[in-house]
């Protein structure tokens, strides 16, 4: 291995370089102007950043041989990715190329003289610099231009590389320190956060994100992509039932874009004051535009924005300005997970609702279990025990009982050893609405309208469940992760939640109304 890295013998030397495309065709179907090679796109958080694929970083000018890779890995992302990986895959070669200038002695660069020496010192300057994570999105790079058979790169250099071990982000530190800034919000904090909220303290939009934060512990950009049509009402004899659509981010399957999330009651009617207050400043954007949170001038809330409302939210507390006080959703995320973690939430609820596709994230929220089990809050345990809760509906004592349970046609059944099998009526009027567009009587349990009677072969249906679940994990090779396998999970948490309910003992009957008898006032009544 060479120690330093040889110079381009001829940097300036034209090489078979394919001329930039004048535009590119974005994957939501926006348009870029790439220009002479420096350009504007939309960045993460509202922000604008230039791409200078021409000016901005030597030693890969674009109009040389060494700058064609990088110019069609960008051009690549841009077409097939979001705008973000562009962007980072773009800062990710320009500290390549500064490391390569200032440490390496090189004014350019021809790939054919990178060596495995060059990569590893590199790897070493990033984890000293405390950015171990900045060489996957260099890795990735030089793995494409490869695959590409593009000059001057190497595929067993690029199969060494993928060996590399690259690091990242300390897993759980926050959470297993408990970081006063950056870890989970303390005990005397969140109770001051949620007496703020019960008295509806404050601007309404920077209440409505903190309710988000709370109640979901989602991430920003989540939040910022809620439509005004994800907030879902089901109307019932006493309080309405609210669920909400929430964004999924991260998930390249592209199968469920958006997890439906049971609320209470308050975020609903708080959720539907904050789109009656802004209904008009929404009807001025154009449809591709159109979002649940918007910022004081009319446009869609970034996550910057939104992490300033939470900080806007507690700007008169005596918290304020203080570590302990400092807001964000990555906080509130970790506190939704902690508190649930100690409330005795099991790690696939927790999975669930953090919508990870594995336990790998929530373990140091178990490790801190046993540790906080003494200081657990009673009240706020109270508040975030329903939301973990599967099943939505109301348990009745037979079809008689139920909602539209004079109507056949409402009855739902189950095929079970016994039969075709009635467990539970559908508050939902198929007469008005038509069949119920999801997949019953299996979605049946996690629906906020299903009415199961306490009767009903809800352990047969369980068992039969298992049975399939079991069936498809040996199909699929032991495989007990997979998303349908999940699906099943979540079913059969749900029927068993049923189950419970309906072994506890019904509610005792009101007492029968006093009848109101009305005086005779005239003449013959009165004495």
């Amino acid at each position: 291995m060479s120690s330093r890295l040889p110079l381009s013998p001829d940097p300036a030397a034209p090489g078979p370089v394919d001329p930039l495309p004048p535009s590119v065709l974005l994957r939501d179907g926006g348009w870029v102007d790439l220009g002479d090679g420096d350009f504007l796109v939309d960045a993460p958080g509202g922000r604008h950043l230039w791409i200078r694929m021409r000016t901005g970083w030597p030693p890969f000018p674009a109009g040389s041989s060494a700058g064609t890779a990088p110019v069609d890995f960008i051009v690549h992302l841009l077409r097939v990715g979001a705008t973000s990986s562009a962007v980072d895959a773009y800062y990710d070669l320009r500290r390549f190329a500064r490391y390569v200038q200032d440490t390496e002695g090189c004014a350019s660069l021809a790939w054919e003289k990178v060596d495995e020496g060059l990569l590893l010192r590199y790897r070493a300057h990033l984890r000293t610099a405390g950015r171990p994570w900045d060489f996957a999105g260099f890795r990735r790079f030089y793995r494409y231009a490869a695959d590409a058979e593009a000059a001057g790169f190497s595929r067993t250099l690029a199969d060494t590389l993928m060996t590399m071990r690259v690091g990242g982000h300390p897993m759980g530190t926050a959470v297993l320190t408990n970081d006063p800034r950056e870890g989970p919000l303390a005990d005397e904090v969140f109770r001051a956060i949620l007496r703020l909220l019960e008295a509806d303290a404050g601007p309404l939009l920077p209440r409505l994100c903190v309710s988000l934060a709370v109640e979901l512990g989602a991430n920003s950009g989540q939040f910022c992509a809620l439509l005004p049509g994800d907030l879902l009402t089901y109307e019932t004899d006493a309080d309405p039932l609210y669920q909400l659509d929430l964004p999924r981010s991260k998930k390249r399957d592209g199968y469920v874009r958006r997890r439906r999330r049971p609320i209470s009651v308050r975020l609903g009617r708080l959720i539907g004051e904050y789109l009656a207050t802004t209904a008009e400043q929404r009807a001025q954007l154009p449809p591709s535009r159109v979002a649940l949170l918007l910022d004081g001038r009319g446009l869609p809330l970034t996550y910057v924005l939104f992490n300033k409302a939470l900080r806007q939210f507690f700007a008169d507390s005596p918290f304020a300005g203080s570590d302990s006080g400092h807001l964000t959703t990555r906080r509130f995320r970790r506190t939704y997970a902690t508190r649930l973690a100690e409330s005795g939430a099991s790690r696939e609820i927790l999975m669930d609702l953090l919508d990870h596709s594995n336990d790998k994230h929530v373990r140091v929220y178990f490790a801190m279990r046993g540790a906080a089990v003494p200081r657990i809050d009673a009240a706020v345990g109270s508040k975030l025990t329903p939301l973990a809760r599967r099943f939505q509906g109301q348990v009745v004592a037979t079809e008689g009982n139920a909602a539209l349970g004079d109507r056949p046609s409402q009855r739902i059944k189950a095929v079970l050893p016994l039969g075709n099998v009635g467990i539970g009526t559908c508050g939902r009027d198929i007469a008005v609405g038509g069949l119920c567009p999801l997949a019953p009587p299996h979605a049946c349990y996690t629906c906020a309208l299903f009415q199961p009677w306490r009767d009903g072969p809800h352990a047969d249906f369980a068992a039969t469940l298992t049975a399939q679940r079991d069936e498809l994990v040996a199909l699929e090779g032991g495989d007990a992760v997979g998303r349908v396998v999940e699906q099943f999970d979540n079913i059969i948490e749900a029927v068993r939640e049923v189950i419970v309910s309906c072994a506890a003992p019904p509610p005792p009957p009101l007492p029968p109304r006093r009848r109101r008898v009305r005086r005779d006032l005239t003449a013959g009544g009165a004495s």
